[in-house]
C-alpha cells in the first residue's frame, strides 16, 4: 500500500493543551479580549484599521474556542503568518497616511509593529511561540 505525504503541511501537528494552560497564555488572551474591542472602537470611522481589528477579533475568537473549548492549539499555515504581517503593515501605514493624531499614530504603529514582530518571529522560528517563551 502506498502512503502519500501531505506536501501542504507547513508545521508539526497541534499540541494538545492541558486545562491548565500556561498563565502567560491565559493572561495574553484576556489582554487581547479587552484590547481588540477597544482598538476597534477608537479606530472607527477609519476603514482599514477598523477592518483589521474586526478580523483580529474574529480570528482570536476562533483561537479561544479551539484553545479553551477543545484544548488544542491551532497550527497555522505559513500563508496565515504572511497575511498577519500584511495586517501589521496596513496598521503601520494607516498610522501615517492620512495624517492622524499623535496618539492614534502611536497606538496603530505599536500594534502593527507588535503583530509584525510576532509573525515574522514565527516564520523564522516555527518551533517557538509567536510573541514570548512562556
Amino acid at each position: 500500500m502506498c502512503h502519500k505525504k501531505n506536501v501542504f503541511k507547513s508545521r508539526a501537528q497541534p499540541p494538545v493543551m492541558s486545562i491548565n494552560s500556561t498563565l502567560s497564555t491565559v493572561l495574553f488572551d484576556i489582554f487581547l479580549a479587552v484590547a481588540f474591542p477597544t482598538l476597534c472602537v477608537i479606530s472607527w470611522p477609519y476603514t482599514v484599521p477598523f477592518v483589521v481589528f474586526i478580523a483580529l477579533i474574529l480570528i482570536h475568537i476562533g483561537i479561544a474556542v479551539v484553545r479553551y473549548g477543545y484544548l488544542r492549539e491551532i497550527v497555522w499555515p505559513i500563508w496565515a503568518d504572511v497575511v498577519a504581517i500584511y495586517m501589521g503593515v496596513a496598521l503601520l501605514l494607516s498610522a501615517i497616511v492620512p495624517r492622524q493624531s499623535l496618539t492614534i499614530s502611536i497606538v496603530w504603529s505599536t500594534v502593527g509593529l507588535f503583530i509584525m514582530y510576532g509573525h515574522v518571529r514565527k516564520l523564522l522560528f516555527p518551533e517557538r511561540p509567536y510573541y514570548f517563551d512562556g
